[in-house]
């Protein structure tokens, strides 16, 4: 299977850079439609990169998006997934600055009001690797 584009969105910062999110699903084919992202105004998008020891030969990063729910569990295809199903490019002024996996442990609905509600989705450059299987081929 591919990864196909699901979900695409932009944003101006207070800086005036142009950001841009494309999610991309595994799927046969690719989507006939592809949905558009609504974000948050105060911190639609943040990266945050850990702070490894001296020793540590990685340093992984995760970027949270903030977006509006315009229906009721209009992701939930995001949610019902394996591990490295669904990834995200963050763009910035059209170049690629940011690029990793939605792992399903961390999606959830607030449950809080009908529609028009915070969606919050994480996504890790390194973290799903410990979701993953390996076994030491391939």
């Amino acid at each position: 299977m591919a990864m196909y584009k699901r979900y695409s969105g932009e944003f101006m910062s207070c800086k005036d850079d142009r950001w841009r999110v494309d999610i991309f699903q595994e799927a046969d084919q690719a989507f006939q439609n592809v949905g558009g992202l609504t974000f948050e105004a105060k911190e639609a998008c943040v990266i945050e990169w850990d702070t490894p020891d001296k020793e540590e030969s990685v340093c992984g990063s995760t970027c949270t998006l903030k977006l509006d729910s315009p229906t009721d569990r209009a992701y939930i295809d995001l949610y019902s997934i394996k591990v490295g199903q669904i990834r995200a490019d963050v763009f910035r002024n059209g170049m690629l600055f940011w690029s990793g996996c939605l792992d399903p442990e961390f999606y959830e609905e607030p449950y809080e009001k009908e529609n028009n509600y915070t969606v919050t989705l994480i996504f890790s450059d390194f973290g799903i690797l410990d979701r993953l299987k390996y076994g030491l081929s391939g």
